[in-house]
Order: C-alpha cells, then sequence, then structure tokens
C-alpha cells in the first residue's frame, strides 16, 4: 500500500536531529503495526477503505496465523485508525472503539522473590536490578543512563534526556521530556554506584552492552536470572515489575503518591 509507505516516511521525516518530534522507536513501531495493514491487502487504495474493509482487517488480525494478543490486535487497529485519520478517513474509529483488551495487573514482587532473586546474581547484575528497583526508571532510560547522571554528594539520580544520542523521555505535558527528573537513591546504593564507576568517563553509559553501546536485553537477563534463580515464576518477571516494586515500596513507607 503506497499510502502507507509514503506515511512512514513523513514520519521519519519528523523524527528531527534535536531529539524532539517523533521518536525513532515511535517511527519503527507505526511501521511494524502498519506492516500487518499492508499484509492484509497490499494493493489495496484508500478510497477502498470504507467500514467493511476495516471489519474485515480486524477479522484478519483476530484470526493471525501469530495467534495475536487482544492487546496486539487493538495497538494494530489503533495505528491503522490514526493513519486512514491522518488521510481524512475516519471509517476506522467506531471500529476501534469496540476493539478491547483486557488490563495487565502489574503485581510487585514480594521479599522472598527478591531474596531468590538476587542470589545467584553477580556484582553487575545486583546492580542492574537494584538500580532498577530504587530508581523506578523504564528500561531506556536505564539504558541511557551515563555516570553524569549519577549525583553522588547528593545521592540522586538525574534521569535526563539525551538528545546527542536520540533518546526523549516521556512527558511532553509535565515537562519532564525537557528537563527530566530527579529521584533519591539510599546512600548505601549509591556508595556501591561509585566504586562502580570509578575511573569512569562522566559521559560513559552506567550498564552498556559487551560492545559498549546501548543495552538492549536487559529483559531477556531479568527472566535468565529468575529461571538461574529456579524461581517458579521465572517467566512472568519482567521490568515493569521492578518499577511497580520500588513505588510500592516507598508508599509503604509513608512517600505520598503525588511525590511518587
Amino acid at each position: 500500500m503506497e499510502a502507507v509507505r509514503e506515511y512512514i516516511a513523513d514520519c521519519r521525516d519528523r523524527q528531527g536531529k534535536s531529539g524532539y518530534g517523533l521518536a525513532p522507536r515511535t517511527v519503527e513501531t507505526y511501521e511494524y503495526r502498519l506492516g500487518f495493514l499492508t499484509a492484509f491487502r497490499p494493493d489495496a487504495y484508500l478510497d477502498e477503505i470504507d467500514l467493511a474493509f476495516v471489519r474485515a482487517f480486524r477479522r484478519y488480525l483476530r484470526e493471525h496465523p501469530e495467534d495475536l494478543s487482544d492487546r496486539s490486535c487493538y495497538n494494530a487497529m489503533q495505528a491503522a485508525s490514526t493513519f486512514l485519520t491522518r488521510n481524512n478517513n475516519t471509517t476506522a474509529k467506531p471500529v476501534l472503539r469496540e476493539t478491547c483488551f483486557p488490563p495487565k495487573p502489574v503485581i510487585p514482587y514480594s521479599d522472598d522473590e527478591l531474596m531468590n532473586f538476587f542470589s545467584p546474581c553477580d556484582q553487575e547484575e545486583k546492580l542492574i536490578f537494584k538500580f532498577f528497583l530504587h530508581s523506578m526508571a523504564r528500561e531506556r532510560e536505564v539504558a541511557f543512563t551515563e555516570v553524569r547522571d549519577i549525583l553522588f554528594d547528593r545521592n540522586v539520580l538525574h534521569i535526563s534526556p539525551k538528545p546527542d544520542k536520540g533518546f526523549r523521555l516521556k512527558g511532553k505535558r509535565s515537562g519532564q521530556a525537557k528537563n527530566g527528573r530527579k529521584v533519591p537513591l539510599p546512600a548505601t546504593f549509591v556508595a556501591t554506584l561509585k566504586e562502580f564507576c570509578e575511573g569512569r568517563p562522566s559521559r560513559a553509559l552506567l550498564f552498556p552492552d559487551a560492545q559498549g553501546g546501548i543495552e538492549n536485553h536487559f529483559l531477556r537477563r531479568c527472566k535468565a536470572i529468575a529461571k538461574r534463580a529456579r524461581l517458579a515464576s521465572w517467566n512472568q518477571f519482567d521490568l515493569h515489575r521492578w518499577r511497580r516494586t520500588g513505588a510500592t515500596r516507598h508508599h509503604e513507607s509513608g512517600v505520598s503518591v503525588r511525590k511518587i
């Protein structure tokens, strides 16, 4: 579908070199999700897309050989609706409203799960996932954290955008996307981080991959450790649960929800 290719090309033009505009991963996500639409009817034209077409596309997603989840079907429908709306076609909007998915509960890790998880970890693995726990940072925020972001004298982490590396933060309305946010860290943990960072340049990544670049496999490492620890629920370990666990612990210790 030529119109989809033109739309993706336009999205790439909107990325910007300063770190603003559309994020590279956003464009990749659009391309992946709209790939279902082009695979459904590769030779379709925009003026052919009516309500029957959109409903047939939804059925195609539901019966897809990859056995797509309800959330994946919704995401593909949402991308198609956004694309069509951009081309002055609102046909998909009512069908999107009818498409739903169950909410995914995020359950914090228990103390026993944490103790068992950390037992087989080496020093770096402990640092990485305790960093996830204490910072409550998102995966990409951890991946782009640099040594200079740890304010060792104040026991604070400055989670900040890195426009020169094409990394931005969520939170345009709150101003976080531009200014970042500061998170207090336990003093004993900061002391361990300081020793870990000794002699490293200020712009060095805190937890790079084996080649010194951006680490893209934190989730894989998390599950591998949980499996190594013989945790029955190893496959349920994910990165967002560290964020939820950190927030839950703050709340239980008396920190207000607004502050968290």
